[in-house]
């Protein structure tokens, strides 16, 4: 399976879909850090934080499915408009809320604003299916010939696909480093509250302008009778059960972070540290397409997880805010690698007809995961400390090894070899 250059995608897309679909999925990462910051400082409590956070990502985890069923059905296009306006009114119901004390209407308005926040990671991924089928969407700015008949011949859809998935694990790191930066610049230097509401204005302007571009009408919509048949289920577990565990990573390693960098006086700053991990792990995803087409997806997927056991040490050892930051970049180096294989796993285990439900599953999961950890975790940094919540950071990644290993082993046959 020959490498496709990542310039391949500006061809295919547009670049106007790759900067709007960036700025579109930043909602997702600076909405779970700035609950968590906001309810944190509010209520006193990173518990109270963590299960703010964790109710906005279980909500995430429900609507993801149900909203990824009616795209399907429908189209993106009103779908997202709509996911966009009711998520930027449910965040802006739960700065009112934490502002007023109310815990009962906060909660709620963490529900209505991720249960309506758009994928829209899931979504990108749809579209590029569609479109590495489809002549490339001409971009009026670019003025180069646009004669690439010698290299489409050589390469197929599973390699263009390939580049396409790692492409978007790397902005959906980037999305989850920029996040929690932005939130923790504006704690800094003004109020939680403000990270919160820019995120309505980031649903409402590039929400709306991803919902709109071009690549959501050339998605096909399934009928309402349209049936086939199911593959086996086996695979897709246990692929879910993965990304699960790496939801529980994330959720337990950004209450972590949050508990460290308060500890030492300098709670502003867990935004930017947390950010340290998703650029390791975009680097680190930037490499993906280059690995070995020979190198099998279940091998590697065990390899990144085990890797993740001696490089979250400096996290449990580090006396600073440097050191802990230095390991943050570090562990994040096998995050966006294990992220895309699984996306890569999930097309091998089900069928063609059943991809897109399945793929909305996999964010669902992480959100899960991320909902569970956050609150385990923030309930164990209010008893223990910074180092009850690297426990549970400890216990994802052993989760994760168990998943690739035992699991793997469970469902070796039913991944199919790789084609074209």
């Amino acid at each position: 399976m020959p490498h496709v250059p990542y310039r391949r995608l500006v061809e295919l897309s547009g670049r106007p879909f790759l900067v709007v679909g960036f700025l579109s999925r930043l909602p997702a990462s600076m909405g779970q850090m700035g609950t968590l910051t906001l309810v944190s400082q509010t209520a006193g409590s990173y518990a109270a934080g963590g299960l703010a956070a964790g109710v906005l990502g279980v909500s995430t985890a429900l609507g993801s499915p149900v909203f990824g069923a009616l795209t399907d059905r429908y189209g993106q296009r009103r779908i997202v408009l709509l996911q966009g306006l009711a998520s930027s009114l449910g965040f802006v119901g739960l700065v009112l809320a934490a502002r007023s004390g109310a815990v009962g209407l906060l909660l709620v308005a963490a529900a209505v604003a991720g249960f309506f926040v758009p994928q829209v990671g899931v979504m990108a991924r749809v579209r590029w299916r569609a479109l590495v089928h489809r002549p490339p969407v001409h971009d009026p700015s670019d003025h180069r010939p646009q004669d690439h008949s010698h290299q489409r011949r050589a390469e197929s859809p599973e390699s263009v696909l390939s580049t396409a998935y790692a492409y978007e694990s790397i902005v959906d790191e980037l999305g989850f480093v920029l996040g929690p930066a932005l939130v923790g610049i504006m704690v800094a230097v003004g109020d939680p509250s403000v990270a919160v509401l820019s995120v309505c204005a980031l649903l409402l302007v590039f929400g709306s302008a991803f919902a709109m571009h071009p690549t959501g009408a050339i998605v096909p919509r399934g009928g309402a009778g349209r049936r086939g048949p199911r593959g086996p289920a086996g695979g897709l577990v246990m692929v879910s059960v993965a990304m699960f565990a790496l939801g529980c990573l994330f959720g337990s390693l950004q209450t972590a972070t949050t508990s460290f960098a308060g500890e030492r006086g300098d709670p502003g700053l867990a935004g930017l540290l947390y950010a340290l991990s998703g650029i390791g792990s975009a680097l680190a995803g930037y490499g993906v397409p280059r690995l070995p087409a020979g190198w099998g997806l279940l091998a590697r997927l065990r390899l990144f997880a085990l890797l993740m056991l001696p490089l979250s040490l400096p996290l449990v050892l580090a006396p600073t805010l440097v050191g802990y930051g230095a390991g943050l970049l570090v562990l994040g180096t096998c995050m966006a690698p294990y992220m895309i294989t699984c996306f890569t796993l999930v097309e091998r285990v089900v069928r063609p007809e059943q991809l897109g439900a399945a793929t909305s599953l996999l964010p669902a999961t992480v959100n899960i995961g991320y909902a569970v950890a956050a609150s385990v975790a923030g309930a164990a940094s209010d008893a223990s400390g910074t180092g009850g919540a690297l426990a549970t950071v400890i216990g994802a990644i052993v989760l994760m090894n168990a998943v690739a290993w035992i699991g793997g082993l469970l469902v070796r046959h039913l991944v199919r070899p790789a084609t074209g």
